[in-house]
């Protein structure tokens, strides 16, 4: 059997702690041949519904992405992606902020902010 996880969130993502690298150790110990690593990418200010108004900073996640690539060699196949959530606040925003992102192998759509309340 071939085990797989595609929804993983280090602590590029505003509600995780452990760096991509630890992510890998653990998944490793727990027999899984692959991760991806899904952190949270949102248009929007965690927490609130007011869109973004900086850069996404992609190099905080392709730093940490890379750290772990070359810690665990091939004990275990490693992918980038993102979690890409709340889009629908603005499309067009949302089209800019990813424009620049890197290479993906996987991308999860979701919504977490109905409404303002």
């Amino acid at each position: 059997m071939y085990l797989a996880d595609y929804h993983t969130h280090s602590r590029v993502s505003p509600d995780a702690r452990a760096p991509m690298t630890a992510l890998a150790e653990a998944a490793v110990a727990a027999g899984l041949d692959e991760l991806c690593f899904t952190d949270h990418v949102e248009p929007i200010v965690w927490g609130t519904t007011r869109l973004r108004q900086e850069p996404y900073d992609w190099s905080v996640m392709e730093n940490e992405y890379r750290a772990a690539r070359e810690a665990m060699g091939d004990r275990i196949q490693l992918r980038l992606g993102m979690e890409l959530g709340d889009a629908p606040w603005s499309f067009g925003h949302t089209e800019k902020m990813i424009a620049d992102a890197p290479e993906l192998d996987f991308v999860i759509g979701s919504v977490h902010m109905l409404s303002e309340e």
